[in-house]
């Protein structure tokens, strides 16, 4: 299965390093050709030492019935993010930790 192209140009926008090969996607305003990463390449680009200390270890699960990707410590998850499959769970997990965020809410 391959990545939905909304989720693949998030990624692009994101910084991670797309590569080129035949299942490549084309941004027709752009003119640039870029391809989704596999499942495994974004699970190695998913940081192994956090913020919150190396104890936490990175978890693909299936529950009730989605995916999720994210850190826990014993049953303890310290970010989750789901998906319909595991491709999606864990590119959810990736942007969360890496996707800048353009318009921060207001500081009350």
């Amino acid at each position: 299965m391959s990545l939905p192209y909304d989720l693949a140009l998030r990624l692009k926008k994101a910084g991670f390093p797309l590569k080129s090969r035949p299942d490549e996607y084309t941004d027709i305003k752009q003119g640039v050709k870029y391809f989704p990463p596999t499942l495994e390449e974004l699970i190695d680009a998913c940081p192994y030492n956090l913020e919150y200390g190396s104890n936490y270890y990175f978890v693909l699960r299936k529950i009730n019935g989605s995916s999720c990707a994210g850190y826990m410590m014993n049953e303890d998850w310290k970010i989750c993010k789901d998906g319909s499959t595991p491709l999606i769970a864990v590119t959810h997990l990736w942007l969360a930790l890496n996707e800048k965020v353009d318009n921060p809410p207001a500081k009350e």
